[in-house]
């Protein structure tokens, strides 16, 4: 398999990780809500790294910890989209505080809260990115014993 597929592929095993994830979030979401960043699905990221892990485990493939490249462009994407879209007359804070607010909450407005979703998604792929590396490392090293 080429590097360009199997990295689809770890985009494809993170997509998938993320639904369970969300899944959860729903339902264990009100233990945390009120925390500093209770806005962001918390269990997302850690169900993907646990099937980075997983995943890769089997596969050992090294593509998998590049997969946060194409999370990060979107969430780099919705911050040069919420800082655009600062006003001062509404927005009611300086313009960095509105973006950190809009990506990461708890401030965040009803429809700039969406925002945290990309946040989530980039989250997510960092750990996804971090799972794959452990166990990739952890296989080769155990294989050496």
């Amino acid at each position: 398999m080429t590097r360009s597929g199997a990295y689809v592929i770890d985009l494809v095993y993170l997509i998938g990780a993320l639904f369970p994830g969300f899944i959860l979030d729903a339902f264990l979401d009100r233990y945390y809500y009120g925390l500093p960043f209770g806005q962001l699905a918390l269990y997302t990221p850690l169900m993907a790294g646990a099937v980075g892990f997983s995943t890769n485990w089997f596969r050992r493939r090294r593509t998998g910890m590049f997969v946060w490249v194409m999370p990060l462009l979107l969430f780099i994407g919705a911050a040069a989209d919420l800082y655009a879209s600062w006003e001062p007359a509404w927005a009611g804070a300086t313009r960095w505080n509105y973006v950190a607010n809009g990506l990461f909450g708890p401030h965040c407005q009803s429809e700039e809260c969406i925002y945290t979703l990309p946040t989530d998604v980039f989250l997510a792929s960092v750990l996804y990115s971090i799972g794959t590396g452990c166990a990739f490392f952890l296989k080769e090293r155990l294989d050496r014993s």
